[in-house]
């Protein structure tokens, strides 16, 4: 139980901090797009650093951390789509949104504060990984069915040209060149220069507090809509992730404990914000990816705690 007042409470007492300061309008209107710049283009790409470049490649690429978190996102998204394409009917752009928003777990702004707390220095390395593994392996399919999908009545080199330039954008992130850094200094086991491994602490120690605020910030006035659906994919990103995510690590792979119980928690992460941004972008599943980072987040309050107290965090 201790993990519910260590580890829940105070990461959801920042989030509830800066929904507050939205609904007060105590920072203006802009607040939270300048604070999530910050964290996007300077937080989080100075962790990603100093959690990759001090970090053996070994520690880096698990394959057993990654098959379990991938694992139990494939059967959230499968099973996702095949009922929002029986039972809600939805098209393919919007059935791509659906899968994205059962799977994409909010590892940066969520997982590295909550693992940091939990298993201390080292939860920032598993919270990076599964950030990487998001970003780079569900980010990309992602956009590549968006743009197969808008690609109607021999359009289709048009739509591959656009996939290509996403791609090429999605290469350009910050958080991908950060890590591309780190995992090349890390190969040629450089040392960090003092003053900049300084500089980059200091930055990387704002990351999780100005994230979650900045959560706050973004969940004011998000509208709830499709209450069965948001229900569906709720579950399934909150309890089944997690679920089969444990059974493969804890079970199949039979991973170091405290590795099977980073991956876990990660998968047990509520739905990232990102999924909201690509719908806007895209101009489908908009209402509907608001609602469920919404009421994910809300409900992994309780979810959350239940996986923390099961792990013995």
């Amino acid at each position: 139980m201790d993990a519910i007042f260590t580890v829940v409470l105070p990461v959801f007492a920042l989030i509830a901090a800066g929904y507050l300061a939205g609904r007060g309008g105590l920072l203006g209107g802009g607040a939270a797009e300048a604070l999530n710049s910050f964290v996007y283009y300077f937080s989080l790409p100075a962790l990603f650093f100093n959690a990759l470049a001090q970090t053996p490649l070994a520690d880096v690429l698990r394959a057993p951390f990654a098959l379990s978190f991938l694992g139990g996102a494939a059967v959230c998204a499968a099973l996702s789509v095949t009922v929002a394409r029986l039972f809600f009917h939805r098209a393919p752009g919007t059935l791509t949104m659906n899968g994205a928003a059962a799977v994409f777990a909010n590892t940066g702004y969520m997982g590295i504060p909550i693992l940091q707390i939990a298993f201390g220095e080292r939860g920032i390395l598993a919270a990076v990984i599964g950030t990487l593994l998001t970003a780079v392996l569900f980010m990309t399919v992602m956009i590549v069915l968006l743009e197969t999908a808008r690609a109607r009545d021999g359009r289709v080199v048009g739509g591959l040209a656009l996939t290509m330039r996403s791609l090429a954008g999605l290469a350009r992130s910050p958080l991908l060149a950060a890590a591309a850094v780190g995992v090349g200094w890390s190969a040629l086991a450089l040392p960090v220069p003092q003053a900049l491994g300084n500089f980059t602490a200091l930055l990387a120690a704002t990351a999780g507090p100005c994230a979650l605020f900045s959560m706050g910030l973004f969940l004011v006035g998000k509208p709830v809509v499709g209450v069965r659906e948001v229900t569906v994919v709720c579950a399934l990103k909150l309890v089944l992730m997690p679920a089969v995510t444990a059974w493969l690590a804890f079970g199949v792979f039979a991973m170091e404990s405290w590795w099977a119980a980073a991956v876990t928690v990660l998968a047990a992460l509520p739905t990232g914000s990102l999924v909201f941004v690509t719908a806007l972008r895209y101009q489908t599943y908009t209402t509907e990816a608001a609602s469920i980072i919404l009421c994910s987040t809300v409900l992994s309050v309780a979810t959350l705690s239940a996986v923390l107290v099961w792990l013995g965090v």
